[in-house]
């Protein structure tokens, strides 16, 4: 993990405390929080602040529970709820892109 500047609320009660850093990081496309880092984050205490930090700096990593590609779903939700082309909110996505599937309309995430 790379050292915060600024540090979270109560995080020096987080529970990854002792973690080996390298288990919190994945591929940039990864959809599942690995093992090892999900046993620490289910039952921190600092959980959401955790998350609300990563959305907030755009933190690399896993973060709050959540893996780099959730958190830019979860933002996603709240800027884009529909497609760009219909307005249609029947969007499939996948780690790569997104299509209609009322206009088929398809873009890159």
């Amino acid at each position: 993990m790379k050292k915060i500047e600024t540090p979270l609320p109560k995080w020096e009660r987080r529970a990854c405390a002792t973690a080996d850093p390298n288990d919190f990081f994945t591929d940039d496309k990864a959809d599942e929080v690995p093992e090892t880092a999900g046993r620490y984050c289910r039952v921190c205490e600092i959980q959401p602040s955790c998350l609300q930090w990563a959305m907030t700096y755009d933190e690399q990593g896993v973060w709050g529970n959540t893996t780099e590609m959730q958190r830019k779903r979860l933002k996603r939700g709240i800027t884009r709820v529909h497609c760009p082309g219909c307005g249609s909110i029947e969007i499939l996505e996948d780690n790569t892109g997104e299509i209609c599937l009322a206009c088929g309309l398809s873009w890159r995430i």
